[in-house]
C-alpha cells in the first residue's frame, strides 16, 4: 500500500502558540491528518465520586467529540481523541485507551471539536487576543471568521430559587445557567458586543464604505446572534 505523508511548515507550527486568525488555526489543523496522541500530557482524572447537580459542559452537552489540540510545548496537535469541554472545572476531559483524563486548559491554545455530522467547531484562548490594551480570560467558540469574526465565550452563573438556608449550594434547587458574551475580532483585537450599547461596535467600523452602507440598509439587532452572524458574512464577502 502506497502511503503519502503531509509536511506541516514549521512556521505555522512554531506560531500557532502566539495570536492567529481563525482561518490560519483552522488550517493549522486542516493540516495535521496525520497528527498522533500524546497521552502523558493528560492528567489521571479522580475516581472519587463527584455528586454534580445540572450540567457544566459547553452548550449543555455530555457528548464527547472527536477533537484535535494545540497544547503548549508541542509542535504538533495531538488527538484524535473523543473530547468534551468541562465549563467547571476549566478543562478538556478525553476517553484514552487508559482511561478517562483531563487536561487543563491552561497547557491549551486552543482545541477543535467534531460532532457526529462532521461539523467543527473552533475554540481559541481569549488571551492570546487583545481588549483595550488588557487580556481576558477563558477560551472563546468562533461562531463567524473571516477578515473580521465573531466569538463566544460562556460564564457558569448559579442560580438558586427559592433560597432555604438548609440546604447545601449544590442542591435540587440550584439551576446552573450559562451566560453568553459576544465579541468582534478585529486584527487581533477584542472589542466585546455590549447589547445595550451599540456606540463601541460602531466606532470600530468607523469610516467604512462596506460596514456603513450595510448600517443604511439593515437594521442589526445587537440581541440577536443571527442578525451578527448575517453582518460578518455579509462584510466578509466584500473585503
Amino acid at each position: 500500500m502506497i502511503r503519502f505523508f503531509l509536511t506541516i511548515p514549521l512556521s505555522l507550527l512554531v506560531q500557532i502558540g502566539h495570536a492567529q486568525s481563525p482561518e490560519s488555526v483552522r488550517t493549522f489543523y486542516a493540516l495535521s491528518n496525520m497528527a498522533t496522541g500524546n497521552a502523558g500530557t493528560f492528567n489521571v482524572m479522580s475516581s472519587k465520586p463527584t455528586e454534580i447537580v445540572g450540567n457544566y459542559y459547553y452548550n449543555g452537552d455530555k457528548n464527547f467529540k472527536e477533537g484535535l489540540i494545540s497544547v503548549e510545548g508541542f509542535e504538533k496537535p495531538f488527538g484524535y481523541y473523543k473530547m468534551r469541554y468541562n465549563l467547571k472545572t476549566n478543562e478538556l476531559e478525553a476517553i484514552l485507551k487508559e482511561g478517562l483524563r483531563s487536561l487543563s486548559l491552561n497547557k491549551i491554545n486552543s482545541f477543535l471539536l467534531r460532532d457526529s455530522v462532521n461539523k467543527e467547531t473552533l475554540f481559541l484562548k481569549a488571551q492570546h487576543y487583545e481588549m483595550h490594551g488588557t487580556k481576558i480570560v477563558g477560551f472563546l467558540e468562533v461562531i463567524s471568521e473571516g477578515k473580521i469574526s465573531l466569538l463566544k465565550r460562556k460564564n457558569l452563573r448559579m442560580q438558586s430559587s427559592p433560597f432555604n438556608p438548609l440546604l447545601v449550594e449544590e442542591s435540587a434547587n440550584v439551576q446552573i445557567l450559562q451566560d453568553e458574551e459576544l465579541f468582534i475580532l478585529k486584527e487581533n483585537h477584542l472589542v466585546k458586543i455590549d447589547k445595550k450599547n451599540k456606540k463601541e461596535f460602531m466606532a470600530l467600523f468607523e469610516n467604512d464604505t462596506v460596514a456603513s452602507r450595510y448600517f443604511t440598509s439593515t437594521k442589526i439587532n445587537f440581541k440577536k446572534e443571527a442578525d451578527l452572524i448575517l453582518f460578518i458574512r455579509h462584510y466578509n464577502s466584500q473585503k
